[in-house]
């Protein structure tokens, strides 16, 4: 029997992932957030196996991991849905991504990130939500991010980014629905996080009003 799901949200658990974690082949649902975990990501299951599960997701938010994004997850050619908000990870934006090709959600946001943006970000096809908000990017937008011609929601708020991206963004974005380069403010996330769920559960998008 195959461990396809597992889900241990708001269980209070603390501490690094064990190391007997990264020996399982890959399970397509996990679930870690709203808990105290830290330390590194690269004891994720990281064994290839085969699976039918549809949608294969990682639900990080909310924790304490502190170190940079491991070459091992940016691996997960698998990968539709990978949220990493609101912890302490360090370090740039991965710059080898062309295994993520089926990435749909990226949820970097409330983190330490620092740098510029990669043009390696044009390789996500699928890509249809992209959450940067909240770090210390820097630099200006490479063009490539023109080829995310999936992308519905777009958030590069409190960032440090050189150019004014509203000026500009929506022209070359024609599917983008929802685009924020400022801080948005508590309503407005109640609002987006309302979306996410729906999303989540549809795979469509709809215009935040």
């Amino acid at each position: 029997m195959k461990l396809v799901r597992l889900s241990l949200s708001a269980t209070t658990i603390s501490g690094p992932l064990p190391t007997w974690l990264r020996k399982l082949p890959v399970i397509p649902f996990i679930n870690l957030s709203h808990n105290n975990l830290s330390g590194s990501l690269t004891n994720l299951p990281s064994v290839e196996a085969h699976n039918d599960f549809e949608y294969p997701v990682l639900f990080l938010q909310n924790n304490c991991f502190n170190e940079s994004i491991p070459w091992l997850l940016c691996k997960r050619a698998d990968l539709y849905y990978l949220d990493l908000y609101r912890n302490m990870l360090i370090g740039k934006f991965p710059y080898s991504l062309k295994n993520w090709q089926r990435l749909r959600v990226l949820s970097l946001s409330s983190n330490w990130l620092i740098g510029v943006i990669p043009s390696s970000i044009g390789q996500f096809p699928s890509l249809t939500w992209l959450d940067l908000r909240d770090n210390n990017f820097s630099g200006e937008l490479p063009q490539e991010i023109w080829c995310l011609s999936q992308l519905r929601i777009l958030d590069l708020g409190v960032n440090a980014f050189h150019e004014k991206i509203t000026n500009w963004i929506g022209e070359k974005l024609k599917s983008l629905r929802f685009s924020l380069s400022r801080k948005i403010t508590s309503w407005e996330e109640s609002r987006i996080h309302c979306v996410t769920i729906q999303t989540f559960a549809s795979w469509t998008f709809h215009i935040i009003a």
